[in-house]
């Protein structure tokens, strides 16, 4: 699945790569596609296609954590050059990089799912003077029913015992009487986190990135004021005698019959051309 510089097209792909995460070990991290932070290009890459505006930093910022937080390979396609700064620091962002070298090498995980409301967002940004004289040069999201929210928790093992949390403000918010919402504070249960038998440990909090603030209220971690399309990390350290529950190993990837009977046949016309 190629990637272009469009929102919708890098959540696309991370959809399509979180179900993958249990595939992912040393040496073997899934690929999620090269980094599109100050990107220009075209839809689908294709030349004819409208011109595509870049991501804008925030989106930038969440298609850096999220690639990092996954392990996959980060692969800038920027122009070191003229890129604007805003962008660099992004992706030289040394704690999110720290995160993804952790020596667990453990890839994170979608954990919890919030919908709410019927939410149309396809945040395309075209680029070009058709688009000026129409006034389409941003499609924005939509709230098509009821109050809408969107948003995500990813969970990643680390070493000594952590666990890194990823808070996800994805779709943004929409209330009806008040319209859209900039940001949206979300929250997760960290109780659900530990094994059944250890539902009272507690843990200290470390943020790593975010503008935002973070608060604790008896094992509810609040990211507050996670802006739209934006992420929100923090570490968890619990105390001694507690473990989290994502430190089962990763399940290895089986082959099925048809790619073994594919590898059969080949290497069989390989090594009758040989003899020929």
């Amino acid at each position: 699945m190629d990637i272009f510089p469009t929102w919708w097209r890098v959540l696309q792909i991370l959809d399509y790569s979180a179900p993958l995460y249990k595939y992912a070990r040393t040496q073997g991290y899934n690929d999620l596609d090269m980094l599109e932070c100050g990107v220009n290009g075209t839809l689908f890459n294709w030349p004819w296609m409208p011109a595509i505006r870049s991501l804008t930093p925030t989106e930038c910022a969440s298609h850096f954590q999220l690639w990092a937080f996954v392990l996959s390979p980060l692969v800038i396609g920027m122009d070191l050059v003229t890129t604007p700064k805003i962008f660099l620091d992004i992706v030289s962002d040394a704690k999110v990089i720290a995160l993804q070298e952790d020596p667990l090498e453990s890839p994170g995980r979608k954990v919890k799912e919030h919908r709410q409301g019927w939410l149309l967002a396809p945040n395309l940004h075209f680029d070009g003077k058709i688009f000026d004289l129409l006034g389409i040069q941003d499609l924005p999201a939509f709230c098509l029913y009821g109050n809408c929210s969107y948003h995500e928790i990813w969970a990643k093992p680390m070493s000594g015992n952590k666990l890194a949390i990823l808070f996800f403000n994805r779709g943004g918010t929409f209330h009806n009487a008040n319209g859209f919402s900039p940001t949206e504070d979300v929250s997760v249960n960290v109780a659900d986190f530990f094994t059944s038998t250890q539902k009272d440990c507690s843990f200290v909090l470390r943020e790593v990135t975010g503008p935002n603030s973070f608060s604790v209220d008896n094992n509810n971690v609040v990211a507050h004021a996670v802006p739209t399309k934006g992420t929100s990390i923090v570490i968890l350290e619990p105390t001694a005698g507690c473990n989290f529950i994502f430190s089962q190993p990763p399940e290895r990837l089986r082959m099925n019959s048809n790619v073994f009977v594919s590898l059969l046949v080949f290497f069989f016309m390989v090594f009758r051309r040989t003899l020929s």
